[in-house]
């Protein structure tokens, strides 16, 4: 079957998608992870767990280092790499229903000539977090959008009990709260799970605000 390098955030959603399309048959090859200056886009992954990664996973990393000005240029230019390199004709996304980013996907692969695969597309939001945590896969909860959720979250496992504890906390509020968190109410780092070679090895530092959403740090142990 074919290789294929994963969009790769460290959160559930790309992991989950890698998994799938693994059982699908298809080989995964490498992961792709957008960097500004000290840490990930979006989850703020350090270097040295991006690196990690690599380790952990048994799986090239490219890390595309890029401002928002150039964010597009970068990332087809790191695939064209990765397609040379590596031989690779496909990249799996994780991403569900928002219409922009499903979009954004396809355009990326499209000027590369590479296929674009998401094995999310569509899928039930509540049934992808469900199908995550049933697969045997450890998140821990990284950043929080304080408009939907305080920091109590931060460093709390992804799993059955911290759902449950969401849809509490919504009721309470009375904040419509996607449980998946694609709307951004939450981002995870994925640490252990059946695509690990070993279990991601961690500790957790300080909270920080940022714009306004809580982050919590994460460091390799």
């Amino acid at each position: 079957m074919e290789k294929f390098v994963t969009s790769f955030s460290g959160g559930k959603d790309c992991t989950l998608a890698m998994y799938l399309i693994k059982e699908r048959g298809f080989i995964p090859d490498s992961i792709i992870i957008t960097v500004k200056e000290t840490d990930s886009w979006t989850h703020g992954i350090n270097l040295k767990m991006i690196e990690e990664y690599e380790n952990v996973l048994g799986l090239k990393v490219y890390p595309v280092f890029c401002r928002m000005d150039n964010y597009e240029e970068e990332f087809e230019n790191t695939l064209r790499r990765i397609k040379k390199e590596r031989g690779v004709n496909i990249c799996v996304f994780g991403d569900i229903d928002i219409e922009q980013h499903l979009n954004w996907n396809k355009t990326r692969c499209k000027n590369v000539g590479i296929e674009c695969i998401m094995p999310l597309e569509k899928i039930d939001r509540e049934e992808a977090v469900e199908r995550f945590i049933d697969s045997g896969f450890k998140a821990i909860i990284k950043k929080v959008n304080l408009n939907y959720l305080n920091e109590s979250f931060l460093g709390r496992e992804l799993n059955r009990e911290t759902i449950e504890d969401i849809k509490r906390y919504s009721e309470e509020k009375n904040i419509e709260i996607d449980l998946c968190g694609e709307n951004g109410e939450y981002h995870t780092i994925v640490v252990d799970g059946p695509l690990f070679n070993k279990k991601l090895n961690y500790n957790l530092g300080e909270i920080k605000e940022e714009y306004q959403s809580a982050i919590i740090e994460v460091n390799i142990v």
